[in-house]
């Protein structure tokens, strides 16, 4: 689900973060600099968050399938689930 078909685009980055921890959603972002921020801030203040996975530039923004085939291997490796954690994908090659 994107900010806007939640209709969530107004909100600000941390907003965003308290929205997808309350419905137990990970939230993916290519905004990689706010958002390790706020991961930090979380650590730092003992916030819960269901998960942040910030996709670099080397992603382009059309390249949803590599993306999802990315997000599914940090999944796979996390089979737990990904609550509290940050990940970052990794260069591609798919």
């Amino acid at each position: 689900m994107s900010a806007h078909e939640a209709g969530n685009v107004q909100l600000d980055d941390q907003a965003q973060l308290v929205y997808a921890t309350r419905h137990g959603r990970v939230l993916v972002t290519a905004n990689v600099i706010d958002f390790l921020a706020l991961a930090r801030e979380a650590v730092q203040t003992n916030m819960e968050h269901a998960g942040i996975v910030q996709v670099p530039s080397s992603f382009r923004g059309d390249e949803f399938q590599a993306i999802a085939a990315a997000i599914r291997e940090v999944l796979r490796r996390h089979q737990e689930g990904l609550r509290g954690l940050l990940s970052l994908l990794g260069n591609h090659a798919f």
